[in-house]
């Protein structure tokens, strides 16, 4: 029996931006440029995970952060951003996924109450509207 491909999961580096470019080109067919991604996730408080299987980047789950005003009071929230899977990743959203690894991790690491984020915002293309 083939032994089955490990997933690499960790927070993204620099070094990661040409990789994440080239899988956002692959999904979404448009270019994201250097200068584009610098704004989006090389300054802080963006926060984004990478996936790897095999060397190969296969999932990505980046966010924008900001400050803002909760109840009066200073807060801070993450809008994500650029939630990406290879085609030939795509799977079910199990707990071995790309997607589910990388989404996992990101909302561990970033959303919650003892967080660098106290909320995370999604904004649906399609319906205009999300949090959690």
């Amino acid at each position: 029996m083939a032994e089955k491909s490990r997933l690499e999961v960790r927070p993204a580096t620099p070094e990661d931006a040409e990789n994440i470019r080239t899988l956002f080109q692959q999904i979404f067919n448009e270019e994201m440029s250097d200068r584009h991604w610098q704004w989006k996730y090389k300054r802080p408080p963006s926060r984004s995970i990478v996936v790897y299987r095999d060397g190969k980047l296969v999932a990505h789950y980046g966010g924008v952060g900001t400050k803002i005003l909760l109840d009066g009071k200073s807060s801070t929230a993450i809008q994500i951003t650029d939630l990406m899977v290879a085609r030939d990743a795509r799977q079910a959203v199990r707990s071995q996924s790309p997607f589910y690894q990388s989404a996992k991790q990101f909302l561990e690491s970033y959303v919650g109450y003892d967080k660098p984020f106290y909320m995370g915002l999604w904004i649906s293309q399609r319906s205009g509207h999300g949090t959690f």
